[in-house]
């Protein structure tokens, strides 16, 4: 119900790519990572206040290289662009969740592109791709702007959002905890160097299984990521530890064991995993100056 009372609230937003958000028609907050920024899936909390009822709303954006709508052009993973949101909101006086994002929320997209899909597979996005853009309306963040004409948006169950690829998806049958960022432990299978669960980094529970028939092609999937942080490697051979230890692109490789570390050993990142080397004789380097 209403209230003049003013009241502390946060919304928890995780997005891909870029967002602003709105209460009651002003701008509260936007992204803190630049909408330029390729590779970006954020989570972000952002405090506000406001009386009871107010109304919300967001700017999605998803990155884009021009006008085509098209990623990582020029690239095997050349695709068309995709993104998406989940919102909901804190009252911080009962630490209760009074908003989410769901089927309900209406959507108006502003920027169509590509419209005609199959130019994903051209040389020349810019020329060959065809889009149309929309005006933002005014007021359309207000309570009482009137949305009717709008679609609801897209929503995607986790299933959903697992296989769309091709991937089959197995999680364990748990209760979570009611509070908190939980998620159940998720294993991938029939995934697929063209997946996105392939190709991008998840922070959380999630392992992609890829199949493969020999070393080098197990070498050849494993480098075929924009990262390389690190790599492990299990088998009863010394000789194939040693030959992938020297062929992956990694940071640091583990043999017959996983996240073990050494300080006499150096540790770093390659490609857009990081440069330069933390730990061992490589480590103080950059604290050395030479004469």
């Amino acid at each position: 119900g209403a209230t003049s009372k003013a009241i502390n609230f946060q919304a928890e937003i995780w997005v891909d790519n870029w967002f602003a958000l709105y209460i009651n028609g002003k701008q509260v907050r936007q992204d803190s990572v630049p909408i330029t920024t390729e590779r970006s899936f954020n989570s972000e909390k952002i405090r506000f206040t406001a009386t009871y009822p107010f109304t919300v709303g967001l700017i999605l954006k998803d990155f884009t290289e021009n006008s085509s709508g098209l990623e990582y052009i020029g690239k095997p993973n050349q695709q068309i662009g995709d993104g998406g949101a989940i919102a909901q909101i804190r009252d911080l006086s009962t630490n209760q969740i009074v908003l989410t994002t769901d089927g309900t929320w209406k959507s108006l997209v502003i920027n169509k592109a590509p419209l005609n899909p199959e130019c994903v597979t051209s040389q020349n996005p810019v020329a060959d791709c065809k889009y149309a853009n929309t005006s933002i309306p005014k007021s359309w963040s207000t309570n009482s702007f009137n949305d009717s004409t709008w679609k609801s948006v897209s929503t995607y169950t986790k299933d959903a959002v697992g296989v769309k690829e091709g991937a089959a998806l197995y999680q364990p049958d748990c209760v979570l905890p009611a509070k908190g960022f939980y998620f159940r432990p998720t294993v991938f299978s029939g995934v697929s160097m063209s997946h996105r669960i392939a190709r991008e980094e998840i922070f959380g529970p999630v392992l992609s299984v890829l199949t493969f028939r020999t070393v080098d092609e197990a070498i050849e999937k494993a480098n075929n990521t924009a990262y390389g942080l690190s790599a492990g490697v299990w088998t009863d051979k010394g000789s194939r530890i040693l030959k992938l230890a020297a062929e992956l692109k990694a940071g640091v490789v583990w043999a017959n064991t996983y996240n073990k570390f050494d300080p006499a050993s150096p540790f770093g990142g390659y490609k857009e995993s990081g440069f330069g080397r933390e730990g061992g004789r490589q480590g103080l380097l950059d604290y050395c100056q030479f004469v």
